[in-house]
């Protein structure tokens, strides 16, 4: 099934700070600046960046992108360049009614989706969004009243979770919708997908969050609408500031991405191949490398010969090396990517809530991503998975010895993936099983062939040794050796 589930967030969000809810908190929009269209592509003598992902082709059709992959297989994704509405509409009960909320709930709501930075402890989804993707997405929208359930707490807390569920919900309050503000408010939202129309909305809902496996948690369906559920109580106001950490991961849902931990429930919680340090998996920082190169918001820089490179940071420039001996200049192919993390910008408020090794490293280091995303011959599938349409987590659950994307271990110089295993700044096992590895390459460190480069899948290599000569909190200059 296509449903997208919650854990990271859950966890983290437990040593942010919070009290009463609603007290001294004043709604302030958030204000875009320009639209980024520059054209990011250049090229070099001995490198060039790439210019837009060619398509792959099997015998279920060509794919260039996320949303070929879904469309493929009747789901959608809003789409992630340019300006895009988003409806937000806040669920309540006649057993759990929203007059049970502060009484500025729905500002609240508006300042977690639409607000400005100063009233954020993080950033609202707007100004996470625009961020993120460098200018060229702003995610704008309106939070319409709170509309009523006709299935109540009580019942609707005891059923599983289940897109049919939510699909009814959603089309009971759509319904309600219609009714209350008519077709021509809706249609603004809408956007235009394989010449269907599509809805995406965010329900946020009054009840508290409840067990995992619920209705009663946070998840997303692309079935065939983009649509978000979660609680209202997620938004963790402080001190006249709320939270949005949860809103902005079930979003990434809604544009085409997937969790990047596991999901199956035999090892829920247990593996993240991406270390616990991504938006997409522990629901913190920043989205990374191949997120945002699913959502066209970066290309990489792909080395031709043997050559130095300077990577800026990675949240505020864009700039990502990819490695590979033969390239087929596709987002579905094998590779290396390089990513400069520091613990500034978009990951400056996760590296700074530590909790016995949680949270994002917070000093500078690179970033060392393997992906293997070559396509099934027959589906709009990742291959080697052959259960469900580019659902990350469950290819990442379904064979531990072949994943799609995963984040190798600096300290070990091994891509093998560890059970527990959590990116941060030191070596130590917790209580609670947690292995913490100091997984990021600083100055001197390198990266050779006498690496453990067993999880690589084909006959490709990534073509290439490299060595950090410098690291500051602003750049890193790595030279790369091609053998």
């Amino acid at each position: 099934m296509k449903i997208r589930k919650l854990i990271g967030i859950l966890s983290f969000i437990s040593f942010l700070p919070s009290c009463s809810i609603g007290k001294d908190y004043h709604f302030i929009k958030y204000s875009f600046s320009p639209l980024n269209e520059t054209d990011i592509s250049f090229n070099k003598e001995d490198s060039y960046r790439s210019g837009e992902y060619l398509p792959v082709s099997n015998a279920a059709g060509s794919f260039a992108n996320v949303n070929d992959l879904l469309k493929a297989s009747g789901y959608s994704a809003i789409p992630s360049i340019g300006e895009r509405k988003m409806l937000v509409v806040p669920v309540d009960f006649e057993d759990y009614p929203a007059t049970d909320l502060p009484k500025n709930s729905l500002d609240l709501i508006k300042g977690a989706f639409f607000g400005s930075d100063s009233i954020n402890q993080f950033y609202s989804v707007s100004s996470f969004f625009e961020k993120s993707s460098y200018g060229r997405l702003h995610i704008d929208g309106e939070v319409t009243s709170w509309i009523r359930s006709d299935i109540p707490y009580a019942e609707l807390k005891n059923y599983p979770l289940a897109k049919s569920k939510l699909k009814l919900v959603r089309g009971n309050i759509v319904t309600k919708l219609k009714e209350a503000y008519g077709q021509e408010y809706l249609d603004q939202f809408q956007f235009e997908y394989g010449g269907v129309k599509h809805l995406p909305i965010y329900f946020i809902y009054s009840a508290p969050t409840g067990e995992r496996g619920t209705m009663m948690w946070a998840f997303t369906i692309n079935d065939p609408d983009p649509t978000a559920w979660s609680s209202f109580d997620l938004i963790r106001e402080n001190k006249g500031k709320v939270d949005s950490h949860t809103y902005i991961h079930e979003c990434g849902h809604m544009f085409g991405l997937d969790d990047y931990y596991d999901t199956d429930s035999n090892y829920f919680g247990t593996v993240s191949p991406t270390g616990r340090m991504d938006m997409m998996d522990y629901s913190i920082g920043d989205e990374t490398a191949f997120s945002k190169m699913l959502l066209n918001w970066t290309y990489p820089i792909v080395p031709k010969k043997s050559t130095t490179i300077t990577l800026r940071p990675f949240s505020q420039s864009g700039d990502l090396i990819l490695l590979s001996s033969n390239w087929n200049k596709s987002l579905f192919d094998e590779y290396i990517l390089l990513e400069f993390y520091t613990p500034h910008y978009i990951n400056k408020v996760d590296s700074s809530y530590r909790k016995e090794g949680y949270g994002l490293p917070s000093r500078p280091g690179l970033k060392i991503y393997h992906v293997s995303g070559e396509l099934n011959a027959t589906t709009p599938e990742f291959m080697n998975n052959n259960n469900c349409p580019y659902v990350l987590g469950d290819y990442v659950n379904d064979s531990k010895d072949h994943l799609l994307y995963h984040l190798l271990d600096g300290s070990s110089k091994s891509g093998k993936l560890i059970t527990n295993f959590v990116a941060s700044d030191v070596n130590k096992r917790l209580k609670d099983g947690s292995n913490l590895r100091d997984a990021l390459l600083h100055q001197g460190d390198s990266f050779t062939k006498n690496w453990d480069l067993s999880f690589y899948d084909n006959s490709k290599n990534p073509g290439f040794e490299f060595k950090i000569n410098e690291m500051t909190s602003t750049y890193c200059k790595i030279e790369l050796i091609k053998y």
